[in-house]
């Protein structure tokens, strides 16, 4: 076994590699770095002597012409600005017709949209009326507002018609819909039904207790119903069956109340789910 002082000088031995090491790496590291800037540094001094010659030959060719550097910077900022302000827009905008001319320089004129011009601001401040500077109008100008006006007339009376004709459907749809009632619920007589379309809930109710529908019926509705309009023989067959449906004989009787009955279709009343829950048999329900 090693001494402490052999281990000692071991792992010291070991420090003064690893340090060795790191210094190493360093030195890489420090070589690596400067050959990065100076490469930085080359381009860079590339870029700028680059810079300059090119500067020197415009200098040269505005000299040429007569110019300067400065006079071309501030025509090309112009330039740029103008193409900005360009387009769609401002093409629309230089179509306005002139309305307004300033009195004092015959030049500047108004078209009357937006931000109004200092010569108008500064003649309304001295009491002058835009109608004294207001260009007089021929008659080609006044044929645009005309063209506005009956353009305007045509779409209100298109739109008049529109809702004449939206009306008209309403009517006759409200009037088809009129139809007669032949059913009427005994305990509210404001409640009918035409016997077309959906059921309404005080039927669904009597033909789950088996009341059959001749009981609801109104007098008079054959008669009234021969007077209606005939029906398309797909409608007359559904309205058939279903009256053959409504027919179920009724095979199953509520004992506490001989009235309600049942035919064994459909969803089962409350008085035989009651009797079931009961005890008692259907066969002792059955009629």
């Amino acid at each position: 076994m090693k001494s402490v002082d052999a281990r000692r000088r071991d792992l010291e031995k070991k420090r003064r590699k690893i340090d060795l090491q790191v210094e190493r790496d360093h030195q890489k590291i420090d070589r690596k770095a400067d050959r990065q800037r100076e490469n930085i540094e080359t381009r860079l001094a590339d870029l700028d002597e680059r810079q300059k010659r090119a500067m020197d030959a415009v200098s040269r060719a505005a000299d040429q012409w007569g110019y300067t550097l400065d006079e071309l910077a501030a025509a090309s900022a112009k330039a740029r600005r103008g193409r900005k302000k360009g387009g769609r827009k401002g093409a629309a905008k230089s179509k306005a017709v002139a309305k307004y001319r300033n009195p004092d320089n015959s030049s500047e004129t108004w078209s009357g949209r937006g931000r109004s011009p200092a010569w108008m601001i500064a003649a309304e401040r001295r009491g002058i009326p835009r109608s004294r500077l207001a260009i007089p109008q021929t008659g080609g100008a006044s044929a645009a507002p005309a063209k506005a006006t009956n353009t305007a007339r045509a779409k209100t009376a298109k739109t008049s018609a529109g809702k004449g004709a939206t009306a008209a459907k309403k009517r006759a749809g409200a009037a088809k819909g009129r139809m007669a009632a032949k059913y009427r619920n005994p305990n509210d007589s404001s409640q009918t039904w035409s016997g077309q379309g959906r059921r309404p809930g005080w039927i669904l109710d009597a033909e789950r207790r088996g009341i059959p529908r001749s009981q609801f019926a109104i007098r008079g509705g054959a008669a009234s119903s021969a007077t209606a309009p005939a029906k398309p023989k797909k409608a007359a067959a559904k309205k058939g069956k279903a009256a053959t449906k409504s027919k179920v004989p009724a095979k199953y009787r509520n004992p506490d109340n001989s009235s309600e009955t049942w035919s064994g279709r459909g969803r089962s009343p409350k008085w035989f789910e009651s009797a079931v829950r009961r005890g008692i048999p259907r066969s002792r329900l059955e009629i």
